[in-house]
């Protein structure tokens, strides 16, 4: 929280005019086409990113390659909400796949 904190507002609100989800173009189409396997995490208190990331999965060309995870009692920020959950789903995810 105190590193939020001390963001300039400034440089918060233009990164999030440039980076908010309304403005990226759509890659819907795309999620057909991924043969990789794909991590998908969400909070529980989180509904629209739930099921957009539940969208996301049926959406997913290798679907037995998708792993979906909603995050109990966290809403949109699950690395700083959940950090150790959230650190013992990546990290496996990761490693299993050389990065």
């Amino acid at each position: 929280l105190k590193w939020r904190q001390s963001n300039q507002s400034t440089e918060v609100a233009k990164a999030l005019r440039g980076f908010s989800t309304g403005r990226q173009p759509s890659q819907w189409k795309a999620l057909s086409e991924i043969a990789h396997p794909l991590l998908l995490l969400a909070g529980s208190l989180d509904s629209k990113f739930v099921t957009l990331n539940q969208e996301m999965a049926a959406a997913a060309a290798v679907k037995h390659k998708v792993t979906l995870s909603i995050e109990e009692n966290c809403r949109h920020n699950n690395p700083l909400e959940t950090a150790k959950n959230y650190l013992q789903l990546v990290v496996p995810f990761l490693t299993a796949r050389g990065l």
